[in-house]
C-alpha cells in the first residue's frame, strides 16, 4: 500500500508542477503577443486617418498642428473648439454636435481617428460612449508641455489595458503560489 502512495503521490506532485508551467507558458504568451498588437498598433495608420481636436474652454489646434508636425505624421484634421468658460447646460449641445461630426467622419469613410482632447471629464466620458464600438481611435495625452500617445480604443477593447491585465493576472498568479 505505501507503493502506491508513493507513486500516486509522485503522480500528482508532477500533475501540479506541469500545471504550474503551462499557466506560465500561456501568461508569457499571451503578454508577448498583446505586447506585439499595441505595438503594431501604434505607430501605424490606415487609410484616411483623421486629427480630431476637440477643445473645451480653450482652442487646442495649434498645438496639435505642431505636434504632429514635429512627429511628421500629416493628416486631415477635424477641429471642434468651444473657448471661455462653458456652462454644464451647454454639454447637451456639444455632445450633439460631436455626434454630427462622428456621423460626417463615418460618411467620409474615416477609418482611424488620432483624438486629442482638452476639456471637463464628465464631457470626456461621454465622448468615450459616443466613440466607442467605431473605428480605432487613438488617444493622445498632454503631459509636461507635450503630446504623446496613450491607448487606442479600438472595437470592443482597450489596446494597452489588457497588457495591465495581463501584468496584474501574472503578479496575482506569482504571489498566489509565492506566497
Amino acid at each position: 500500500m505505501s507503493m502506491l502512495e508513493f507513486v500516486v503521490g509522485w503522480i500528482a506532485n508532477g500533475i501540479q508542477i506541469s500545471t504550474f508551467l503551462f499557466t506560465l507558458w500561456v501568461l508569457w504568451r499571451t503578454r508577448r503577443q498583446l505586447k506585439n498588437a499595441l505595438k503594431r498598433v501604434q505607430g501605424q495608420t490606415s487609410r484616411h486617418p483623421i486629427a480630431l481636436i476637440i477643445g473645451i474652454s480653450q482652442d487646442i489646434e495649434g498645438a496639435v498642428a505642431q505636434y504632429l508636425a514635429s512627429i511628421n505624421q500629416p493628416m486631415p484634421r477635424r477641429n471642434y473648439a468651444r473657448t471661455g468658460m462653458v456652462p454644464n447646460q451647454k454639454f447637451y449641445q456639444i455632445l450633439r454636435d460631436l455626434l454630427k461630426i462622428k456621423q460626417e467622419l463615418t460618411d467620409a469613410g474615416v477609418t482611424e481617428v488620432h483624438l486629442f482632447y482638452m476639456g471637463p471629464v464628465t464631457l470626456a466620458m461621454a465622448l468615450g460612449a459616443i466613440l466607442d464600438n467605431w473605428v480605432p481611435v487613438k488617444l493622445y495625452k498632454f503631459q509636461q508641455g507635450q503630446y504623446e500617445f496613450d491607448f487606442v480604443l479600438e472595437k470592443g477593447t482597450v489596446l494597452g489595458l489588457l497588457d495591465e491585465i495581463v501584468s496584474e493576472g501574472e503578479e496575482a498568479v506569482a504571489t498566489k503560489l509565492m506566497g
